[in-house]
């Protein structure tokens, strides 16, 4: 065979090695083939460049892109050539997905050549049965009346016409099954005139089983439409006139019709095959029909319900598209309708921030978030952008996605309010916050700065004293003043307002206390505090009170002692905090505390005290509504109890 005459395949497939193989095998089959890497590619080589292709041998997974069924199914809108699927899919989906499309077989990957030869010529062979069908069928009608008409000449020709019966039998049997076993509706009519000619009923000579599947109707073949279909001549839409200009005339109609009888929608191509005889092929819309009027009423039930709120909504589709606005939506956003329909969420030209002034990209807007979680999306606070007003809007918008019957958005309901004047009265907020936080700095600063000021000048005033009672007084001040700066550079330093943990602060002042307090012999100091967070009142008297107990144990408890210990412990104990002060000193002289050892002291002035810093410590935990215990069993130890 001569190149002039060599079939021409369109060969689809993704993969390059694998392309070049099935190509150079075909050719061994004396195939002509070109090839297409992407289904995009196929269907320009056939509907643009309008390539001399007699059959597509078509991929279906093409990687990215138009996959194998859509690239078919425009191939089909533009040309009339046969599509044979080869896949290396043999799952039940896949198949399933071919059917949809207009195809001429399924051929799996890896099938011998003559396999694939044979589909192809089967596909060709089936392709040009079904082109001319029409013509095929009224051969074989005339055949048929002109062997009753002329029966003694056909009978002088038998051996010819048994022939080519055979022939016409063979493609009735492929057009048969076809019509038989072809998921489209199918029918063949003869139309019935009255003496004026005017059509008044039809015939429904055949009839596939799809058709009786999607109309309904049992057993139509040779009755009436009137008698199959009762009721028919008062539906709305003239049936019998509509395929009459069909049957008389031979033109071709296409149209979308409901059926009032079975309350069904259709899509209807119809065509003459000879005068007065009709084919009328149906498809079934019901489901998009009646999704479409759902979409009409919630169009209605949307604008009826939100027309005049004063909040903004916005319905959107699966893809984020707006659909509807009500006014305050188009208030809001400074557009008109024009501008704002058929917008995504995706359009960058809606220069969103966030509250902290970073860019906020259309993908994580609250709709298409929506979309991709199948959640609600509630309370996101966006800047929008308004170029023909000039400012920015603050809006807090709400993310509602709507489901069809399978559960995939059907539409998002999207809401939002103007938060625009919170917004800037929260900004205001942070910069006054700011301007205060700036200014409370400087304060604590020169306040810092004035105690180290006060607490040098008693150093520098202690040290011109010649009497050490005097020095003492003069220290012990300073160590008071050690303690508050101790509290207050820990206030300063927390987040928190008024308040710290115990953990945060004694150890601390622990340390600095015994910095202060320097001696020739070395102590061990041990604190064991839990994290109790207390208000700075408190923890002010306790800073003083643990001052006075350390500066006793250091000046009177550790006398010729090398081996000094003392330990400070906090923990609550019940709804009350316990705190313990002991060291392991001479313990406390008879003068300093009466001989009722143990017993509380609640009372500012309390006879069983004795000494100024003793005094002090029991004033102090009187002021926090506490209680003081002092043992003196060879050690002093102090315990302190108050409510946390």
């Amino acid at each position: 065979m001569d190149d002039a005459r060599r079939r021409v395949i369109l060969l689809v497939e993704d993969e390059a090695i694998i392309a070049m193989d099935e190509a150079r095998r075909l050719e061994g089959y004396n195939y002509k083939v070109m090839i297409a890497a992407s289904g995009e590619q196929a269907v320009r080589m056939v509907c643009s460049e309008n390539l001399p292709v007699d059959l597509v041998l078509m991929d279906i997974n093409l990687g990215e892109g138009m996959d194998g069924t859509e690239a078919a199914k425009m191939i089909h809108e533009c040309r009339d050539i046969p599509v044979l699927f080869l896949s290396s899919h043999t799952e039940t989906e896949i198949v399933k997905k071919t059917e949809q499309v207009t195809n001429y077989g399924y051929v799996v990957k890896n099938s011998s050549l003559t396999v694939l030869d044979a589909s192809i010529k089967m596909a060709f062979r089936l392709f040009e049965a079904n082109r001319s069908i029409r013509d095929q069928k009224i051969e074989i009608e005339t055949a048929y009346e002109q062997m009753q008409v002329a029966n003694e000449e056909l009978q002088a020709t038998q051996d010819d016409l048994i022939e080519h019966a055979r022939a016409l039998n063979e493609s009735e049997k492929i057009f048969r099954s076809l019509f038989e076993k072809g998921p489209i509706g199918t029918a063949y009519h003869r139309m019935v005139y009255d003496s004026d000619g005017k059509p008044v009923n039809y015939v429904i000579l055949e009839a596939n089983p799809a058709y009786e599947r999607m109309t309904g109707a049992v057993k139509p073949a040779g009755k009436l439409v009137t008698d199959v279909f009762a009721g028919i001549e008062k539906d709305p839409f003239d049936w019998v006139s509509t395929y009459g200009d069909v049957a008389r005339t031979g033109k071709e109609i296409r149209f979308q019709q409901h059926l009032e009888l079975n309350d069904r929608w259709y899509e209807i191509v119809a065509f003459q095959n000879k005068p007065d005889h009709f084919v009328t092929i149906f498809f079934e819309i019901t489901g998009q029909k009646r999704m479409e009027e759902e979409l009409r009423k919630s169009e209605r039930n949307f604008r009826d319900t939100v027309w005049d709120m004063q909040v903004g909504v916005l319905l959107q589709g699966p893809r984020a598209e707006i659909l509807l606005s009500n006014p305050k939506a188009l208030e809001l956003l400074g557009l008109s309708e024009e501008q704002l329909l058929g917008r995504t969420s995706f359009d960058p030209s809606w220069n969103v921030i966030h509250e902290d002034g970073s860019p906020f990209p259309g993908p994580t807007h609250p709709v298409p978030m929506a979309i991709a979680t199948l959640r609600p999306i509630l309370g996101v606070i966006m800047g929008v952008a308004r170029p023909l007003i000039g400012d920015r809007v603050w809006l807090a918008v709400d993310a509602l996605p709507q489901f069809d019957e399978n559960g995939a958005v059907r539409q998002v309901v999207c809401t939002f309010v103007d938060v625009t004047e919170r917004k800037t009265a929260e900004m205001k907020v942070v910069d006054l916050l700011r301007e205060k936080e700036i200014l409370l700095k400087e304060v604590q600063h020169r306040i810092k700065n004035n105690m180290n000021i006060l607490g040098s000048l008693l150093r520098l005033q202690a040290e011109t004293q010649e009497n050490q009672e005097a020095r003492d007084a003069l220290q012990a001040a300073v160590n008071r003043i050690a303690s508050m700066m101790v509290l207050y550079d820990k206030l300063y330093r927390s987040d928190t307002v008024g308040s710290i943990s115990m953990n945060d602060y004694l150890p601390d002042l622990v340390g600095e206390i015994a910095r202060n307090l320097s001696r020739k012999e070395s102590v061990e100091v041990r604190t064991e505090i839990e994290d109790i967070v207390l208000d700075e009142k408190r923890l002010s008297s306790l800073g003083i009170i643990v001052n006075e107990l350390m500066t006793n144990s250091m000046k009177y408890a550790f006398k010729d002692r090398a081996d000094g210990r003392i330990k400070i412990s906090a923990r609550r104990v019940g709804s009350r905090v316990r705190l313990i002060y002991e060291d392991n000193g001479i313990g406390i002289p008879e003068t300093a505390a009466s001989p009722r050892s143990g017993s509380p002291i609640e009372a500012e002035g309390s006879p069983q005290v004795k000494g100024f810093g003793l005094q002090l410590v029991a004033m102090l935990v009187q002021q926090i509504d506490g209680t003081l215990e002092i043992e003196r069993h060879g050690r002093a130890r102090f315990i302190i109890e108050f409510d946390e």
